[in-house]
């Protein structure tokens, strides 16, 4: 059986095919986190700001689910150690088959959560939202994402796992705060 998954294991990573697929995953979840990052900066009050916030909880949603990683990348990961858990190992694996720097790939990812957590700020405000909602989610935001910098095993800490249980309900709530003030999608 472990020759199986050992050949298994080579086959995949000896796959060009394969590796050009993640690199177009990895290309699309970089150009996703740098537009996310810069929407409120580059657009004005728009018709997709609904669209962006309901996105955005998603996305914290899905980081809560795969305990800190986004499902993106847990696919990658997955598909190179099929053993792998959600949260083992907090890298950009994807965008580093792609990018091929890590460096580069962590530089730009720690502007782009400063940026995406101003970006939210900015749509929510224009859009009128509540003060608590218009800090909060920013503040949540760069809260979890400290969190999940902090702890380098993410699914093996008893102390992550539980905060990252509140933290999913927490953008469960921010979900529903988001569309019960958003009286224009009804």
């Amino acid at each position: 059986m472990i020759n199986a998954i050992e050949y298994i294991i080579e086959y995949v990573l000896n796959n060009e095919y394969i590796l050009q697929n993640d690199r177009i995953i990895g290309f699309l979840h970089f150009l996703g986190f740098i537009s996310v990052s810069i929407y409120g900066f580059v657009f004005s009050k728009h018709g997709l700001d609904p669209l962006y916030l309901f996105y955005t909880i998603l996305i914290f949603i899905g980081w809560t689910i795969y305990n800190g990683e986004c499902p993106l990348i847990y696919y990658v990961k997955k598909k190179y150690n099929p053993d792998y858990l959600p949260g083992d190992n907090y890298d950009f694996t994807d965008m580093y088959l792609l990018i091929g720097s890590k460096d580069i790939v962590d530089t730009v990812v720690f502007f782009c959560v400063d940026l995406f957590a101003v970006s939210l700020y900015i749509v929510l405000k224009r859009n009128e939202y509540p003060h608590f909602l218009c800090i909060g989610v920013p503040f949540f935001f760069i809260l979890y994402i400290s969190l999940k910098l902090m702890t380098k095993y993410l699914g093996e800490q008893d102390i992550f796992v539980y905060l990252n249980d509140v933290f999913r309900n927490i953008s469960i709530l921010l979900f529903l705060l988001i569309i019960l003030y958003s009286p224009e999608l009804f």
